[in-house]
């Protein structure tokens, strides 16, 4: 069996494991279980406040390349990417060695940040990143622009429900 939310094998279990929507059984007659879904799935991108890229910006001072601080530029609300690709409004030349850290903000005091190993743009120009949540209740990342682009190989978990720890405390009724 597989969970209307987020599409993961549930077996013999109340609630599933990864979005932690309750198990409900024989209510597909007027179709109140995916209505069911689709409403736990709205209220658990309720609470990503927002999706940043870490950026390091340099400067060419008289000659010697230097470093500015660190700074996270936003890319989207989760609301806004289900099922679509949202590119970030900066464009980006470079980034160093093979990884992207990304950064997904819950409301509340809780932010995860990840790091992202993924393939270069296949462009000479600047580029964007953009992000897009899945059905699944994941997090692709794409580089490039909207007419070109790679994208991760691993979609990043949002979510990971435990009978015992959520991943992100969620009042469950």
């Amino acid at each position: 069996m597989r969970c209307l939310c987020c599409g993961q094998d549930i077996n013999n279990e109340s609630r599933c494991h990864y979005c932690g929507l309750a198990v409900v059984i024989n209510l597909d007659e007027f179709g109140i279980a995916q209505s069911l879904a689709d409403a736990h799935k709205k209220r658990l991108l309720s609470f990503i406040s927002e999706i940043s890229v870490l950026v390091l910006d340099y400067v060419n001072l008289e000659g010697e390349i230097q470093a500015l601080p660190e700074r996270w530029a936003k890319i989207a609300d989760a609301s806004d990417c289900l099922n679509r690709i949202v590119w970030c409004d900066e464009r980006f030349a470079q980034f160093e060695g093979q990884h992207l850290k990304l950064s997904v903000y819950y409301r509340g005091p809780l932010r995860k940040e990840s790091t992202l190993f993924i393939k270069r743009p296949n462009t000479g120009d600047f580029w964007k990143v953009g992000i897009m949540i899945t059905d699944s209740l994941k997090l692709r990342v794409f580089l490039g622009e909207e007419s070109s682009f790679t994208f991760s190989d691993v979609a990043l978990e949002l979510y990971r429900f435990s009978s015992n720890v959520p991943f992100l405390e969620l009042d469950y009724p």
